[in-house]
Parts: structure tokens; sequence; C-alpha cells
């Protein structure tokens, strides 16, 4: 090849060359020119939060002046709502980096409603003005705070010393001598799992998992076990539990029997139940109606 072919060659590369860079360019811009919906990085409706929310705005509201409808929101009072802050506050707190964190008292607050309601997320996210997805972190981070701060504290822990004073109690408000407890479960809506059939379809017609729960005179809770499926009798949990396990092996450290009078004979300490639970030594339960004789 003579040097007037090379250099007609080395041109015809450089021309090609040029046109790659020429359709890149193109590429590039009209990809740049089909600009995307411009994503919020919060919504206008969660920005006036502070002005319109509800912690902000209508409890504000009425922790100033209607203490009984603030009572009914969040099933407790502002003292003890106050004093509940101070004991699971710490683990809640969030450090200030990009935005400002959601403080502590309206994540307490959220959740409460949450619990007390039975609202959805999304109706909790329209009421506080926080974004759903929001929403259900603070909800699972608080309850998980609460229950790391109170369980030791609130939930019983079985001796002979306990079961006495809950029995005292009971004589005292109720007339119901050497009772240590009331029993009973709770069906706790859900939306039933993906593949989960009929497990949790409950006699109600909907889906459940159950609240088996121990209670004082004064209706506190002392044991709980929860999670059971829907479907399954009361009878059938307590018999399935820990809690129920532990009561019908005589492992709960229930007082010896005693007389209710000086010179009467011994009588066990019991739990008062209704007639989906076994009638034994320390389970009570009404005898049947069919048993009862119009005079």
């Amino acid at each position: 090849m003579n040097r007037r072919g090379y250099v007609q060659l080395e041109l015809e590369k450089r021309r090609r060359m040029n046109n790659v860079l020429l359709l890149s360019l193109l590429l590039i811009t009209r990809r740049k020119n089909k600009r995307t919906p411009k994503r919020f990085w919060i919504r206008d409706i969660f920005k006036k939060r502070q002005q319109q929310g509800a912690y902000h705005n209508l409890l504000n509201e009425m922790r100033l002046t209607d203490t009984e409808k603030y009572f009914n929101y969040l099933r407790m009072s502002s003292e003890n709502f106050n004093n509940l802050l101070n004991i699971v506050g710490p683990k809640l707190f969030k450090i200030h980096c990009v935005r400002e964190p959601i403080s502590i008292g309206e994540r307490l607050a959220l959740t409460l409603r949450y619990l007390a309601s039975g609202d959805s997320m999304v109706s909790i996210s329209y009421a506080f003005r926080i974004a759903p997805t929001t929403i259900t972190h603070i909800i699972y981070e608080t309850c998980n705070a609460i229950w790391d701060c109170l369980a030791d504290s609130v939930l019983l822990k079985p001796d002979e010393e306990s079961w006495l004073n809950i029995a005292k109690e009971f004589e005292e408000r109720w007339q119901l001598p050497h009772c240590v407890g009331a029993i009973d479960g709770k069906h706790v809506s859900i939306q039933a799992p993906a593949h989960s059939g009929s497990t949790y379809y409950n006699y109600k017609g909907s889906h459940s998992i159950v609240l088996l729960a121990l209670c004082d005179a004064r209706y506190k809770f002392t044991l709980v076990d929860i999670g059971s499926e829907g479907r399954h009798s009361d009878g059938g949990i307590f018999k399935n539990s820990n809690i129920g396990k532990r009561i019908l092996e005589n492992q709960m450290k229930f007082p010896a029997p005693s007389a209710f009078t000086e010179n009467g004979d011994p009588f066990n300490y019991y739990i008062a139940a209704d007639e989906a639970f076994p009638l034994s030594t320390c389970i009570m339960r009404p005898y049947p109606g069919s048993f009862f004789v119009t005079n």
C-alpha cells in the first residue's frame, strides 16, 4: 500500500470513530431528556406533621382541655404516659443525622394508639402524618422496647408470696377465697399468612392468633401466652402452653392448701376459668347450666 492509500485508510477510521462518538452523545442526551417523574423526598401531607399531626395537634389539645378523651385515645392518663416515656425513652432515642428524627414521645403515642384502637397502620399513618413504612418500623421498635423495659417488672414471677397477695385481693374485692387468678383466651384478628389455609381460621369466621392470659383481681395480666393459631380452642391451647403445663403439673408454687376458717378443712388455691378449661384440683369452673334446677 502506497503512502496515499495509507492516509485515506486512516482518515476513514477516524471518520467512523467520530460517527460512533456522535451517536453515543446523541443517546446520552436523549436519555437525559427522558426525565422520570420527580419523586418526593417527603410528601406534602407528611411535611405538616408538626402542625396538623395527631401528636402535635389533637393529643396536645386533649391533654390540656379533655383528659377523659385523652385517656380514651391512648388508654392511659398523660401522667402515666410520661412515666412510661421516661422508662422506654432511652431505647427509642434516635441520633439527629440528615433529617430531624421523630420524637420519642410521638413514637410511643402512635404505638399506644395502634395497640389501643386496632386501627390499621395506614390509618395511623394518616392520623399522625407519617409514612406507612416508617409507622411499621416505629411500632415494631417501640413494642420491643416496651417489652424489654417492663416484662420483668410487670409480669409475675411466680412464688408463694405473690400468689397469697393475689388471693387476698380476690377475697377482699370479689369475695372469692383462695383464688389466685382468672384465666381466659382472646382472639386477636390478623391477616392470614400466605399459604396458611385454615390454620388461623377461628369459629368467629375470621383469622386470628390467641392471647391466653391469667389476670389478678384488678384485671392486670400476670401470665400470658401469645401466638397460638385461632383454630384451636382455649382449652386445647391451655393444655399445650407452658402456662397450662406448669399449672396442671403443680409447678407454679401455689400456696399449700389451707382452711377458710379456723376449724375448717384445708382447701386448694385455684384459678377461676370458664367451661372451656378442664376441671382440676387447681382450676375451678362454673357448673354447667343444665345442673341448675329452678325451684
